[in-house]
Parts: C-alpha cells; sequence; structure tokens
C-alpha cells in the first residue's frame, strides 16, 4: 500500500473504533431508537403476562408489539 493511504486508513480505524466502543462497553446497541424497545422488551420478559397497553409499557412502542415480541423471544 503507498505511504499516502496510511492516514486515511488509519482516520478509519479510528472512527470505526470510536463508533463500536459505546455497543462494546455497554453490549447494548449505539441507537437512540433501539433504546425503548430493549426496555419494553426487558419489562415483558420480566412481567410477562402483561397487557402491552399497560402502564408499565412506555405507552408509545407497545403500539408495535412485535419489535418487544421478538426481542423477547430472541433474547
Amino acid at each position: 500500500m503507498e505511504e499516502k493511504y496510511y492516514p486515511l486508513v488509519l482516520a478509519f480505524l479510528a472512527a470505526f473504533a470510536l463508533r463500536l466502543y459505546p455497543t462494546i462497553l455497554s453490549g447494548l446497541p449505539f441507537s437512540t431508537d433501539a433504546w425503548s424497545p430493549i426496555r419494553n422488551t426487558e419489562l415483558l420478559l420480566e412481567r410477562t403476562p402483561i397487557s402491552l397497553d399497560n402502564a408499565v409499557m412506555d405507552g408509545y412502542n407497545c403500539y408495535w408489539p412485535a419489535n418487544s415480541l421478538f426481542g423477547a423471544v430472541f433474547s
């Protein structure tokens, strides 16, 4: 590889490492869209049987329950 590409490769590897760091540290996906369904999945596993429109659930993501149900099944 030519020397002029080393800074580009180094910058790419640094960006990749910084992007994966929170996921590796916590074990959870680094996405704000994923945290609510993960919480609903944990609540569903912890309190089953529970109605999906119960006040314990977040009141927003419970309207598409397949997301939480698939998470519970595959966890």
